[in-house]
């Protein structure tokens, strides 16, 4: 998830973004423009990470008021590390979380 473009979402701009991020949308992920994410999990620096569960109890609330639990780690690491981190996790359900995500990165 990307906060924004530098200089905006016009002209320019938008192409060299696009061509600085065009290895990383090669290789299969999904890219987001959503700053919203950012305040939401008070992202002040980055690479950061986050697992988010959503609150199946009321799916009718307003998705900044749907998440009930997340796991954040910030820092230069890779993926499959922090989710192995996170397999521990006091939280169940966070942990089983994770370890299904590591899984399909995985591959198995």
């Amino acid at each position: 998830v990307l906060r924004g473009i530098p200089g905006g979402l016009t002209g320019k701009s938008w192409q060299a973004a696009m061509n600085k991020i065009k290895p990383i949308a090669a290789s299969g992920v999904n890219i987001q423009i959503d700053p919203e994410q950012f305040k939401r999990y008070d992202i002040q620096s980055v690479p950061s990470y986050i697992l988010a569960l959503n609150n199946k109890k009321n799916e009718a609330c307003a998705p900044e008021g749907c998440l009930s639990k997340s796991l954040r780690a910030t820092g230069d690491a890779s993926v499959s590390y922090v989710l192995e981190q996170w397999t521990s996790s006091r939280d169940k359900s966070l942990a089983k979380a994770a370890k299904r995500r590591l899984t399909m990165l995985e591959g198995a």
